[in-house]
């Protein structure tokens, strides 16, 4: 009996560590259908469990998906793109070598827009702002 509850909780366990990783391919495909919507609400969900939001490939995800949403105008509006480089900030964290080259871009294109926005900021006389957004 107690072998049967052991490997019934080994299999719940499993079950859930695939269902969080069926949300990061889920986001990862819709991202591809430029469905940024879907994309966001499946990663949203992966990031949410604890299994999943330490990994490098969830983290990833989320900075692509945000960072894409920044392209396009119906999201321009949130600045997605701090989201996208708060998650990159924390793959560096999780895992300093992971996708290197993308990652590096990425961090690229993140400090130009909060570069501009920062100048944005400084130009309206809103100091504390800039401030915050140069750092």
């Amino acid at each position: 009996m107690r072998k049967i509850i052991l490997i019934a909780a080994a299999i719940g366990f499993s079950y859930t560590g695939i269902a969080q990783e069926k949300y990061i391919v889920s986001a990862n495909v819709a991202l591809s259908q430029k469905n940024y919507d879907d994309a966001k609400e499946n990663i949203d969900k992966a990031m949410l469990n604890p299994e999943t939001k330490d990994k490098p490939k969830a983290i990833f995800t989320k900075a692509q998906i945000y960072l894409q949403m920044q392209g396009v105008e119906k999201y321009k509006a949130s600045n997605p793109y701090r989201e996208a480089t708060q998650a990159l900030l924390r793959l560096i964290e999780v895992k300093p070598d992971y996708e290197k080259a993308a990652v590096d871009q990425s961090l690229l294109f993140g400090g130009y827009n909060y570069y501009n926005d920062g100048v944005k900021a400084y130009n309206d006389k809103k100091y504390a702002e800039a401030i915050e957004y140069m750092k």
